[in-house]
């Protein structure tokens, strides 16, 4: 049994593994779309094991109010202190966190009602209070809260905001909650899974605090030692020359010889190929890659690289007809040939693709065409008038470009921008490549002398509600909006005679943010601005009730103008509806897309690299590995695959699967490496759907857990992993598959036959009766195709097609001629119809050959059995006739 167990084990191991191994050579992203329920993700389990981490720098702080607060600081904070929110690893969503959960007053939606979870503890044992909450949010000087009200009763905080601002579920439920009366210099005191033990020039360490309301984390502690470029540890200070000067070379070797077990920061596809040496080794030379010892994760990221331009509309590329033809003449898949690695991935939104929620899929694209690039600018008049060999504006001036780019001891950009700039020159446009620093490009930009630049917009939330920092208008008083990008759109002619009340003579316009002066025609003639106001915020229009203006029969016209973007992005700075907001986010990259502010070029995935053999329980999501999930996650791999798990499901569901959004149950039984029934094991489940709370039952030495399979378009499998763990007990996995159902209906067929077995000649009847399955109805109308097998012997029905009557029933004659040996012909029917999924029933008839010969008479054409008799007759004349002679 034991030995049995073990060759089952070793042989799903090793297919997960083929598979992972398979997709992640493909440069398919290994993404478990899984949606757990909060508290089963980090259960308990195994406990044990120090991972050790190195970080790019010695954190500068553990307290989250200190500035400023250096990426090493950041990275170990989040897991010190926690939120009242996070964003769920696989939906991208917003989930409740310390805080139980929050509503929205349903008649004032700027009102925020916080129910505060009674279990979490500060890293001193005290419980969070309302008092810390309110405390945290004081310090961030939240300017949108007007104010706060506490009901210790219900443990809630009431945040009345002075509008609607959806940026308070990005920005406020995400803030690192501190203690009541905490300070910059105050020592470390969090919430968060782990506390701090020790730091010093030399590294830091922290350790799991076994009183975190999730469940201590399954790792005891964490290390991080501090891996900065030094010049000074090998040969002279200004000597760049020898790699192992470099933070990354000596993290890669530190990890191939397994002193360490995670490289902390995003690795390029250079830092992964980068060559290590190995003293004492046959094969001296290795990399993070080829190296046994050493996992590499590509993920996919959410920086990019983009050429901005300088949108002013007195610039010359304020012309969105030349952005977009500039747009075309970039090849940007050649660009990202030169990591021959595959870190970079063409972008064509400046929301990564991978950003489910808020990606708008619909986009425009600019694919690279030179043909097109040319025929856009000679349709927008951008035509070389003066023989130069360059292309001049519409009215006939000469006009060129710069573009801000790279300095050239950073090799492959420097190559990037210079290609950029020649496929601009190949389409008649006049450029010139001006290298730098970015900090030198960006003194230039913020005093608005530029034409085109290249940046990389580093963004780590997933929110993005960045998009308002980088296009609103107003931020280009504040070098937010560095593209001076200020879309004004004009609506003409707009009918108002209709649209205002008789009553206040007011009425809203189809646009707000309003800008430029409006012109109102009254009967065709322009009305006195006297005679109205215009709220240009808000886009309300007022009409004096003394203009003389008759609703009744004169006609009242408006032309003006407003910015689209800042009208976008402010609905959805003020919707508190997510999906709401995620529709007016998705409108804005629609909009930033069809004007071309910048050109996205491409994305940055991102790597990182982890010992193969320490531990498991890495959390892949967007932007990679080094996240909260996997440093609550990890646990030791030492006794992994010690368990058994087995699931069953009904054996209704596992013959015809389950209609999506259907509750059913599933049986888990864990046992041990000899066979025994375990119980008080955690259990953790993977897979789409949602999952209820598993409970034991003595008598079967299994536990059930309900299960409700996700809403599904299509039937379609979805395969459910369960990992269980127990102290002392090691872990172990299994999974089952489902098959689920669409939502749309489904038929249940029946079959009526006048006879099943026919002679040749003969004819039957064959009915089908096609009811709903669930409701068991008949369904009239339903379209049938009818055909036979095997075809060309004889068979045939009197219809091949048809619909089924009130009765939900549809029958044929089947009959058949000139079968010369025995035949059993299958019926099939196709049954479809609106809303249900189609259907395929078949039935058989027997049918018996024709008789094709005479029967057989016998001898002299006597009945076959009288040819004995006549043989006994000639015996019995030949004994007379012998007697008679002797």
């Amino acid at each position: 049994m034991f030995r049995e167990k073990m060759a089952s084990r070793v042989m799903k191991v090793g297919m997960v593994s083929m598979i992972i191994v398979a997709m992640i050579l493909s440069g398919i992203s290994v993404i478990f779309p899984a949606d757990l329920n909060a508290d089963a993700q980090i259960l308990g389990g195994e406990y044990g094991g120090n991972l050790r981490v190195a970080l790019k720098a010695e954190p500068n702080t553990f307290n989250p109010l200190s500035n400023p607060i250096n990426e090493p600081a950041s990275q170990v904070i989040d897991i010190l202190y926690d939120s009242l929110g996070r964003t769920n690893p696989y939906t991208y969503e917003m989930e409740p966190w310390v805080a139980k959960g929050w509503t929205i007053d349903a008649a004032d939606n700027s009102i925020i009602t916080i129910e505060l979870r009674t279990d979490v503890k500060w890293h001193d044992g005290t419980l969070v209070t309302l008092d810390d909450v309110e405390y945290t949010f004081t310090q961030h000087a939240l300017g949108y809260i007007d104010s706060m009200t506490q009901n210790t009763t219900a443990n809630s905080l009431t945040v009345d905001l002075d509008e609607p601002t959806s940026k308070f579920f990005s920005e406020a439920l995400v803030l690192k909650l501190v203690k009541d009366g905490t300070t910059a210099e105050d020592d470390e005191n969090g919430c968060g899974p782990y506390y701090l033990d020790s730091s010093d020039a030399d590294g830091t360490s922290i350790i799991a605090f076994e009183d975190y309301f999730k469940g201590r984390p399954f790792l005891d502690s964490i290390s991080y030692a501090y891996y900065p470029d030094d010049l000074t540890i090998y040969g002279e200070p200004d000597k760049m020359d020898d790699k192992r000067e470099e933070g990354i070379y000596r993290a890669a070797f530190d990890i191939i010889k397994t002193n360490i077990d995670f490289i902390g920061w995003d690795l390029t596809s250079n830092d992964t190929t980068l060559s290590i040496e190995i003293p004492y080794g046959s094969d001296n030379n290795t990399n993070l890659v080829q190296n046994a010892t050493v996992s590499v994760q590509r993920s996919n990221g959410m920086s990019y690289w983009y050429l901005g331009m300088n949108c002013d509309e007195d610039h010359t590329l304020g012309d969105p007809n030349l952005r977009k033809a500039i747009a075309h003449a970039l090849d940007k898949e050649a660009l990202t040939v030169f990591d021959i690695g595959g870190g970079l991935e063409v972008s064509d939104s400046i929301v990564s693709k991978y950003n489910i929620p808020w990606y708008n899929d619909s986009i425009n694209t600019y694919e690279y065409d030179i043909s097109k690039a040319s025929a856009m600018l000679n349709e927008a008049g951008y035509y070389d008038y003066n023989g130069d060999g360059w292309r001049d504006k519409p009215d006939g001036t000469s006009f060129d470009f710069t573009i801000l780019g790279p300095a050239e001891d950073d090799l492959t950009p420097f190559v990037m921008a210079g290609n950029i700039a020649s496929w601009m020159q190949s389409v008649g446009i006049n450029v010139e490549l001006i290298s730098n620093t970015s900090d030198v490009h960006l003194t230039d930009i913020e005093a608005d002398n530029f034409d085109m630049f290249l940046f990389t917009e580093n963004r780590g939330d997933i929110d993005p509600q960045f998009l308002g920092d980088m296009f609103l208008s107003d931020g280009i008083a504040t070098n937010d909006n560095l593209l001076n990008f200020m879309p004004i759109v004009e609506s003409v002619n707009e009918s108002l005679d209709s649209k205002i009340d008789n009553t206040t003579f007011t009425c809203n316009l189809n646009n707000t943010n309003i800008v430029g002066t409006p012109i109102v025609y009254h009967n065709s003639t322009i009305l006195t601005t006297s005679g109205y106001e215009i709220d240009t915020e808000t886009g309300v229009f007022t009409l004096d009730s003394d203009s003389g203006v008759d609703l009744a029969f004169d006609f009242v016209n408006i032309t003006y103008s407003s910015l689209a973007f800042d009208q976008i992005m402010k609905k959805a700075n003020a919707e508190m509806d997510p999906d709401m907001r995620a529709n007016y986010i998705k409108e804005a990259q629609g909009l930033v897309s069809e004007l071309m502010p910048e050109i996205p070029l491409f994305s940055f995935r991102v790597n990182h690299a982890y010992n193969s053999s320490g531990f498991i329980g890495w959390t892949q999501t967007l932007g990679g590995l080094n996240n909260f999930w996997s440093f609550t996650n990890l646990r030791n791999s030492l006794n992994e695959g010690n368990m058994d798990v087995s699931i069953s499901i009904p054996l209704a569901v596992s013959e015809d699967g389950i209609l999506g959004g259907e509750e059913t149950s599933l049986q888990i039984k864990v046992e041990n490496i000899d066979g025994t029934a375990l119980s008080g094991v955690d259990l953790a489940f993977d897979g789409e759907g949602t999952f209820g709370t598993p409970t034991y039952d003595v008598s079967t030495g299994g536990y059930t857990a309900s299960y409700i399979a996700p809403e599904t378009e299509s039937t379609r499998t979805v395969t459910i992993t369960i990992n269980a763990a127990k102290v002392s007990e090691g872990s172990g996995s299994g999974t089952i598959d489902i098959t689920v159902r669409s939502l749309t209906n489904e038929f249940t067929v029946e079959i009526s036959k006048g006879e099943s077995s026919i002679p040749s000649g003969n004819e039957t009847t064959v009915s089908f009766i096609v009811l709903d399955k669930v409701t068991k109805a008949a369904v009239p109308e339903a379209d049938l195709t009818l055909s036979i097998s095997p075809s060309g012997l004889g068979g045939y029905l009197d219809n091949y097609s048809g619909i089924t009557d009130a009765a939900g029933e549809y029958t044929v004659t089947f009959g058949a001629d000139n079968v010369t040996i025995d035949t059993t012909f299958r019926i099939t029917a196709k049954i479809n119809k609106d809303s249900y999924s189609e259907a395929e029933k078949s039935t058989s008839i027997n049918v018996v050959k024709m008789e094709t010969e005479a029967p057989d008479r016998g001898f002299l054409g006597l009945p076959a059995p009288s040819m004995i008799l006549v043989l006994l007759a000639f015996a019995g004349l030949a004994l007379v006739i012998r007697k008679r002679k002797y």
